[in-house]
């Protein structure tokens, strides 16, 4: 909160902010909230940090999905079911996945103890434009995300586990009674 550009937010929205948090390094966090142009303290917490890490290495660590690429939101966050998505699919594994308005795969895995709490985001930056999707495995169970373009016919296909992805110009697709692309096979469909 020391930079200047959001010293100025936060001068300018200083009405519109009902709480306050803060955290320092020795894991103390104080709540704060707005009174009377002013902050009031309400609560005062202090976390053993040194406790916490040996307990967190000691015990068991949660594995982090494979299908996400590294560098990308590689942390364990659940986010809302998505309120107004621009599709939803299901894999070949019968994993239910959501592309957002806001160009994000959520994925809302079938087996996993989290399922019933929330969708983990997967992939970032969706392709532009595109209609159609569809999700399958490789041979070697890391998973292919599909993704079409119908105006320009452009189909891309993106590896989730190393975050490449290849693009190609399908011209000779024709539309199909078929609505979208399935994996059959070990190939995509139409």
């Amino acid at each position: 909160m020391r930079h200047p550009a959001v010293q100025k937010v936060i001068s300018d929205n200083y009405s519109r902010f009902k709480y306050w948090v803060t955290a320092d390094q020795e894991g103390e966090l104080l709540f704060y909230r707005n009174q009377h142009k002013g902050r009031r303290l309400i609560q005062q917490l202090r976390l053993p940090l040194q406790q916490l890490w040996e307990t967190r290495k000691k015990g068991k660590t949660e594995e982090l999905p494979e299908d996400v690429p590294p560098g990308r939101m590689r942390i364990p966050i659940l986010f809302p079911p998505p309120t107004a998505p621009k599709k939803f699919f299901v894999s070949s594994e019968f994993d239910l996945f959501a592309v957002t308005k806001e160009r994000n795969l959520l994925r809302h895995p079938r087996n996993e103890k989290s399922s019933g709490m929330g969708w983990r985001l997967v992939m970032e930056q969706v392709p532009p434009s595109a209609s159609h999707f569809a999700m399958g495995p490789e041979e070697d169970g890391r998973q292919l995300f599909l993704s079409f373009k119908v105006h320009n016919r452009e189909l891309t296909i993106c590896r989730l586990a190393t975050g490449e992805s290849k693009s190609i110009y399908f011209n000779e697709w024709k539309p199909s009674h078929f609505p979208d692309f399935f994996l059959w096979i070990r190939s995509f469909t139409i």
